[in-house]
């Protein structure tokens, strides 16, 4: 997240993984959860394996990744979160999801504070 310091959380961990935790909430909730992906898809992946229908189930994936006309920040040609588990990111994109992907060259022309930002928990 950069230079955003946080609270500490308030809550305790749950006893579950996290591919676990979204199939069961997607499943709470068809249609109605978009999933905002700011790291390697690695999760992702493990609860579209985990359940067929997750992909059918998520409104909307936006994923932070790729280097589509910029340059990768971990080579030229990659971007660490897709550079970082590209079988996940594979499973993803071809999961049939509703997905919209935000390239690396957009990671440098907007910046967010931490006024501007507000958390949704579910």
């Amino acid at each position: 997240m950069g230079n955003i310091f946080l609270a500490p959380p308030k809550e305790k961990k749950i006893g579950i993984n996290a591919s676990e935790f979204l199939v069961d909430k997607v499943s709470e909730h068809p249609g109605e959860i978009s999933i905002l992906a700011l790291g390697p898809l690695t999760n992702l992946a493990l609860a579209i394996k985990r359940d067929s229908s997750f992909a059918s189930k998520v409104k909307r994936m936006v994923i932070l990744g790729g280097a589509f006309f910029a340059m990768g920040n971990v080579n030229p040609a990659a971007e660490a979160n897709i550079y970082g588990d590209p079988e996940a990111a594979d499973i993803v994109f071809t999961s049939g999801a509703n997905i919209v992907v935000i390239g690396i060259n957009i990671t440098t022309q907007v910046k967010l504070t931490g006024a501007t930002l507000t958390f949704h928990l579910i």
